[in-house]
């Protein structure tokens, strides 16, 4: 999948000091320029996508997904024990949830009803702690605990298997690397100068970097090049079919046409004709 950088700069190489969206420090990025353009200098520019370690992408994105997954869970649940109380769900739509916690009396609820009123006041707590903008997961109820960790497990599942959308999973950058590996950030596409991108295959200092970008009148944004201890390098390189398989992924990201939903009724009169076939 992965194989040692072969010094020049193709589709599928992985280089360092790369930019991405929302992170100061440098991260690594992916050629995904057409060979052919690369090799014939068909082009100006050359076009990466970040990758982040998969740590970076957890702390940055990933943690927030499965919070927000859990608060949508503990909200149903919320509105499921005030329609066990007897009361309609819109409640929640028209009432802060502290409101509904503190004025329950005067909103009717039911408290001849032991489990179902003590259900809704865990729930309401829960959703007053997980919306609380200090909220941490480390200092959490157990109930939202245990729902984090198996939501955890179905996002890593989707990750690692590919099934998110915007999202490729590698597991390394270079052949022998040891990790929880790394996300390839598919929305976000980003360039280099072809100028940029030759030298970087060789290995670029600080200084060359500003020397070259000051010669072209380029963006000086485009690599993570800040000082004298960074260096910019060609570390690996994502061979065929994996290559092939992340353009796919890329291009169906920007390609996907939405049509409306064939009618549910038409769902219906399938298993209609299927039940009779076998005469249910």
């Amino acid at each position: 999948m992965i194989i040692n950088s072969q010094w020049k700069v193709t589709q599928g190489t992985i280089f360092s000091c790369a930019k991405a969206m929302g992170i100061e420090q440098s991260v690594l990025g992916l050629i995904i320029t057409a060979r052919c353009d690369l090799e014939h200098s068909k082009s100006s520019l050359v076009n990466y996508v970040p990758i982040l370690s998969f740590e970076q992408w957890l702390d940055l994105y990933g943690n927030r997904l499965i919070i927000n997954e859990v608060r949508v869970q503990v909200l149903a649940s919320f509105k499921q024990c005030i329609a066990d109380l007897g009361e309609a769900k819109a409640l929640v739509d028209a009432f802060p949830i502290a409101d509904i916690l503190t004025k329950f009396e005067g909103l009717g609820f039911d408290k001849s009803k032991p489990k179902p009123y003590a259900k809704f006041v865990e729930c309401g707590k829960n959703i007053l702690t997980i919306t609380d903008p200090e909220f941490r997961i480390e200092e959490a109820p157990e109930d939202i605990k245990k729902r984090f960790c198996r939501l955890s497990e179905k996002l890593h599942k989707d990750l690692v298997e590919n099934r998110i959308a915007d999202l490729h999973f590698l597991p390394a950058t270079t052949p022998d690397e040891c990790c929880l590996g790394y996300v390839a950030m598919l929305r976000e596409i980003r360039f280099l100068n072809a100028e940029i991108a030759t030298e970087l295959s060789k290995g670029l200092e600080y200084r060359q970097y500003i020397e070259l970008v000051s010669e072209l009148g380029a963006d000086s944004g485009q690599l993570a090049l800040t000082d004298e201890s960074d260096f910019g390098v060609c570390v690996g390189e994502l061979v065929s079919p994996y290559i092939e398989l992340l353009m796919q992924r890329l291009t169906t990201v920007f390609s996907r046409i939405g049509v409306p939903d064939y009618d549910r009724s038409l769902l219906d009169e399938m298993a209609t004709h299927t039940n009779k076939k076998v005469q249910l």
